[in-house]
């Protein structure tokens, strides 16, 4: 992780278990935007939960980057970045930070549930063409089910791009398995883009799977439906607690290129003693 000190902006807060995420993500996004440098025009980097950019660990004294800054201090900048959270305070806090330390870089910033702003974020993509080529990465790590809608995953398909996703499958939907299978409860259908999960879970509970890795392995099915190469199960990264060593979620990297592929296995590679495959 790479510590900051307090500037008296809106810091976040953040588990032990954030450092595996966090150097995951530095570890890709330096890999990306290196790699890709010269094989597109433009490298654009989209951040759908951004939050402030500071997060403190609890329990600790340790304030760390998160991923918008860690994404905007890789060694060859993107050349273009957009930020997104739905709190503002938190986006002013961010742009300050950005404007502060990483003047050099060319930075959007959304304010707004992403499932209602994702059109703005798409305007905020240069114009494409077979004389100027992009690729997007994109991170997606919302807070909990009830934030994403996989109809924003298959809007922002329409380009080029590349996902890193967090799936709540144990912090929030495993924990949450009866409230989410009522029949008046509309989340799951809505991350899935899909009505016959119910049916799917009653065949396959019995077989001793948990609800959150049947989640995770109908994510995955739906990610493929939309053109994206399938994930195996030795490239998904499960994320535990450090303290007592309890599931929390699942980080899946999604892209329709096998070059893609090959840097996110080379990632886990790299991080490899301090992550769990699935």
């Amino acid at each position: 992780m790479k510590k900051v000190k307090d500037d008296g902006l809106l810091i976040d807060s953040a588990g032990c278990w954030a450092e595996r995420k966090y150097d995951l993500i530095d570890q890709y996004a330096n890999m990306f935007a290196t790699s890709m440098k010269n094989r597109w025009d433009n490298r654009i980097y989209i951040d759908l939960f951004s939050s402030s950019g500071y997060a403190q660990i609890r329990g600790t004294d340790n304030i760390v980057m998160t991923s918008p800054l860690i994404a905007a201090d890789v060694r060859n900048k993107f050349d273009k970045y957009i930020f997104c959270d739905c709190d503002p305070v938190k986006i002013d806090s961010l742009k300050r930070r950005v404007t502060r330390d990483f003047p050099e870089i060319i930075a959007d910033y959304v304010i707004g549930d992403i499932n209602d702003s994702v059109n703005e974020v798409l305007k905020k993509l240069p114009k494409f063409s077979s004389d100027f080529t992009g690729l997007t990465f994109c991170l997606v790590d919302p807070y909990k089910l009830d934030n994403l809608s996989f109809e924003t995953i298959l809007s922002l398909s329409k380009y080029r791009i590349d996902f890193m996703i967090l799936i709540p499958s144990f912090m929030d939907i495993n924990r949450n398995e009866k409230n989410y299978i009522k029949e008046d409860s509309n989340l799951v259908s809505k991350f899935l883009d899909t009505r016959n999960w119910r049916e799917l879970w009653e065949e396959t509970k019995n077989n001793g799977m948990t609800f959150g890795t049947f989640f995770v392995k109908l994510f995955n099915q739906r990610m493929e439906s939309a053109g994206f190469l399938k994930l195996y199960d030795n490239e998904f990264v499960l994320i535990r607690n450090p303290e007592n060593k309890s599931p929390l979620y699942h980080l899946a990297f999604y892209s329709k290129s096998e070059l893609g592929k090959k840097f996110w296995n080379n990632a886990i590679k790299g991080t490899s003693n301090q992550i769990e495959l699935f």
